[in-house]
């Protein structure tokens, strides 16, 4: 009870309550929708959105843009792995787990050839679970420190890039050489 008053508390404040991650749960079946629910919100991940179709995840990804996506692959309308493709060509940061009882290493090695993150076979077990989407939060996490690394080398390196055309092209004029702003003297 108190935590259900402390996140209130928290939104009405304008804060969020504190989260391990945010997921879209997809799968045709409400079972199993209510026990991947269960065991991800009783682990202190938020349930950003179920979708019980490929059609609907790829929708509900696109408005919420979860962290992590458990999606199954046999569903009606489009199925998991074409889901999956759609929103990862659209999104390729997307950590993707697929999850389906049918044929186990046949469906899993094409999942992950096709861009899923990980597999996870049906039934659940609850620790499998929370490991996969765990791992696939890690990911997701190193993923956008490396791009964050990556536009700030490329933002600092313009100056650079520039600096060192404007000299080759002083030089084949035959002009004095540009001094970089790093060498000229203040006075």
């Amino acid at each position: 009870m108190e935590k259900k008053a402390d996140e209130r508390f928290a939104m009405e404040s304008g804060g969020a309550p504190e989260t391990r991650g945010r997921v879209l749960v997809v799968d045709d079946l409400l079972s199993t929708r209510l026990l991947l629910r269960t065991v991800l919100t009783g682990a202190g991940y938020t349930v950003v959105a179920e979708a019980a179709t490929g059609r609907e995840a790829v929708s509900l990804y696109l408005l919420f843009r979860p962290d992590v996506v458990l999606m199954d692959i046999t569903m009606p309308e489009k199925d998991g792995l074409v889901a999956m493709e759609e929103i990862l060509r659209q999104a390729p940061e997307a950590q993707v787990i697929v999850c389906t009882a049918l044929n186990f290493k046949q469906v899993a090695l094409d999942a992950l050839r096709r861009g899923a993150t990980d597999f996870l076979p049906k039934p659940f077990r609850p620790a499998a679970v929370l490991a996969a989407v765990q791992a696939a939060m890690e990911r997701r996490r190193q993923e956008k420190s490396r791009r964050r690394r990556s536009a700030m080398v490329a933002e600092n390196a313009t100056p650079v890039a520039l600096a060192v055309g404007t000299q080759a092209r002083s030089e084949e004029r035959q002009e004095s050489p540009v001094v970089p702003l790093a060498w000229k003297r203040r006075g």
